[in-house]
């Protein structure tokens, strides 16, 4: 996540970024840690996870581990399997944790 730019994606809950990271949110509460094979099963899950559904969990998932022009930003690393949130970022999405719980 690029530090200047707001995250605007935080209060536009249709797009897949935002529903990975109301995923993440999710079973973080849920469950205390967000292993990345539960995540990608949430997000793929369009029956009993409609508001969290990502048709190409993958693509946009890798996009937001990479911070480059052309990614959503970097948001994300994956650390033995498990899913965090990248330590630049963390600051800046716990401000917009409110969007994404809702």
């Amino acid at each position: 996540m690029r530090r200047k730019e707001k995250p605007k994606w935080a209060v536009k809950p249709d797009q897949y970024n935002h529903k990975i990271v109301r995923s993440y949110f999710q079973i973080e509460r849920e469950i205390g840690s967000v292993p990345l094979e539960i995540l990608k099963r949430r997000c793929s899950d369009e029956v009993n996870h409609r508001s969290t559904y990502v048709r190409d969990f993958r693509g946009n998932f890798n996009s937001m581990k990479m911070d480059n022009h052309n990614s959503h930003g970097k948001v994300f690393e994956v650390n033995n399997g498990m899913d965090i949130i990248w330590d630049y970022a963390k600051d800046r999405l716990m401000e917009y944790k409110e969007y994404f719980c809702r």
